[in-house]
């Protein structure tokens, strides 16, 4: 993909430059050969375009990524009112490490929730997450939860997050030994770290 882009944009500044040369503040333009530019300057220049342009578009992949799968991990709400929340942070780490991408998720305790989407978030490169419902980092509602911790990856061809490092060790919220209560009345929650292990299961 990046020769096939680097080659199309070396076509078009050679194509350019041949054809137009260079122009001065009046509009008229001068061959290559009038203006004494060098062609392995331009084609040089062409090609770090080219490179920069391909380093942008996949900056903006990832950052189109994040923003859909790691902001939150929530969809917004599906119609109805809002109900409050609580800010919820901490860290996660994995056999003493931060562990980034890592999707943390609050199940509501009985499996009903006050709203009917899902809090989660997706640690960042430290390992720090903030649960979301509505807009990222606002929190959850008031509610017993169960945490639960999947440590996939995201393919950057087609934005999904899938896997899971730890093989289910931490998905089920019934096993889950990280719990967390929040009232109408609290002040914002901070979980700390949240220490994990990457061993398997016990069975």
């Amino acid at each position: 993909m990046e020769t096939e882009t680097g080659a199309r944009a070396e076509r078009l500044g050679s194509f350019l430059f041949s054809e137009l040369g260079t122009c001065n503040a009046n509009g008229d333009c001068l061959s290559p050969a009038e203006s004494g530019t060098s062609l392995v300057w331009l084609e040089r220049q062409t090609m770090d375009y080219s490179k920069a342009a391909v380093l942008l578009s996949k900056s903006l992949s990832l950052a189109w990524i994040i923003a859909i799968v790691g902001c939150g991990g929530s969809t917004g709400p599906q119609g109805g009112p809002r109900v409050s929340t609580v800010a919820v942070t901490g860290v996660v780490k994995v056999d003493g490490a931060p562990a980034p991408f890592l999707r943390v998720v609050a199940v509501p305790v009985g499996g009903v929730g006050a709203v009917p989407m899902e809090s989660a978030a997706l640690t960042d490169a430290n390992g720090v997450f903030g649960l979301s419902t509505y807009e990222s980092g606002d929190g959850v509602p008031a509610g017993q939860y169960q945490l639960t911790f999947v440590w996939g990856q995201i393919n950057l061809m087609n934005s999904q997050y899938s896997g899971d490092k730890f093989k289910g060790k931490y998905a089920d919220p019934a096993k889950s030994a990280h719990n967390l209560t929040v009232t109408d009345s609290d002040e914002p929650h901070d979980l700390g770290v949240i220490e994990l292990s990457s061993a398997a299961a016990k069975k």
